[in-house]
C-alpha cells in the first residue's frame, strides 16, 4: 500500500502500546514526516475526546425534551453524537421520508418548509414554516417520538454543522422515546392534529 502527503501511520501501536505490525519505507522520491511521542498521542487523543464530549453534552442540554436526563446520562448521550455537515441547499430532511435520526445544529443556518400554499406569492410549492434555526436548535424529534413520516423538510441555508443521533441509540440508551414525551406533551399535541 502506497500513503500520500497527509496520510498517517503508527497510531494502533501507540493507541493499545503493542508492537508495530508493519513496515513502512520512504519511496524512491523520499519523503518528510512528522513524528509524535506516545505521551503527547495519548495526551492530544484525551483532550480530543474531553472536547468533543463537553460540546455534544452542552448541546443536548439546550433541548427541553432532554432535560429529564442526569448530568451523567447526557454525558453517555453525548459519547454516541455524530457529527454531519452540510452545505448550502443539502436536504437534510425530507418531507414525508421516514425519520431515524434527531439533529441539533452545532453552528449554521436551517430552514424549514413544507408543501402548500404561499399567501405571499400566491404559488403551490415549499413555504417556510417558522424562523430559521440556528446554533442550538433542534428537530427531527417529532418523526422519532411519534413513528411518523417527516413532517416537513429542513435544508442547510449555509454551511452548517450539526449532531446527530439515530432513533436506535437514543432508544438502547435513555429507553423508549415516548418515555421522555409524557413529561412534553403540550409541545407535541398540536402535531397529532395534522
Amino acid at each position: 500500500m502506497n500513503l500520500s502527503t497527509g496520510s498517517t501511520f503508527g497510531e494502533l501501536a501507540l493507541m493499545y502500546d503493542a508492537p508495530r505490525s508493519a513496515t513502512c519505507k520512504a519511496g524512491d522520491d523520499g519523503c518528510v514526516c512528522w513524528a509524535i511521542d506516545r505521551m503527547t498521542f495519548r495526551e492530544v487523543v484525551r483532550n480530543a475526546v474531553t472536547n468533543r464530549r463537553e460540546t455534544y453534552t452542552a448541546a443536548l442540554a439546550t433541548v427541553p425534551i432532554l432535560a429529564p436526563l442526569t448530568k451523567y446520562e447526557r454525558t453517555r448521550l453525548a459519547d454516541a453524537v455524530e457529527e454531519e455537515k452540510f452545505q448550502e441547499n443539502d436536504v437534510i430532511l425530507k418531507e414525508g421520508a421516514k425519520g431515524n435520526h434527531f439533529y441539533i445544529v452545532l453552528d449554521g443556518e436551517v430552514k424549514v418548509t413544507k408543501n402548500g400554499y404561499d399567501t405571499k406569492t400566491g404559488l403551490e410549492g415549499q413555504v417556510e414554516v417558522c424562523e430559521r434555526l440556528h446554533k442550538d436548535a433542534y428537530f427531527g424529534e417529532i418523526s422519532l417520538i411519534m413513528n411518523v413520516p417527516r413532517m416537513a423538510t429542513v435544508t442547510a441555508t449555509k454551511l452548517t454543522r450539526t449532531a446527530r443521533i439515530h432513533r436506535d441509540v437514543f432508544e438502547r440508551m435513555m429507553g423508549k422515546l415516548g418515555d421522555l414525551l409524557k413529561g412534553h406533551i403540550e409541545l407535541y399535541a398540536k402535531y397529532e392534529e395534522q
